[in-house]
């Protein structure tokens, strides 16, 4: 098994590289993301060089998580359901 790792992506912001992270990894990727540690900061930087973060994965992994990552994309998993939820209160 190849266990070096690929770049499949570039984003900006902490938020939406851990989201693709618990994404890949739901679907049994594995996932490295690499950021600079101003964008991990507890006043985290959020525009420029310094919020990117990469996303890596293992390289027999990579066309997998490119292809989850293009359906994410074009908005393939939001086409859910109606959710119908119960708005009584629970009796106590």
């Amino acid at each position: 098994m190849d266990r070096s790792y690929q770049m499949i992506a570039k984003v900006y912001g902490a938020g939406i590289a851990e989201t693709i992270r618990i994404c890949l990894e739901a679907a049994g990727i594995e996932v490295l993301v690499a950021q600079e540690s101003a964008g991990k900061s507890i006043y985290p930087v959020t525009i420029g060089k310094m919020a990117q973060a990469k996303i890596f994965v293992r390289r027999d992994q990579a066309e997998e998580a490119l292809a989850l990552l293009k359906d994410i994309d074009d908005g393939k998993f939001l086409d859910t359901p109606d959710i119908e939820l119960d708005e009584e209160k629970p009796e106590p």
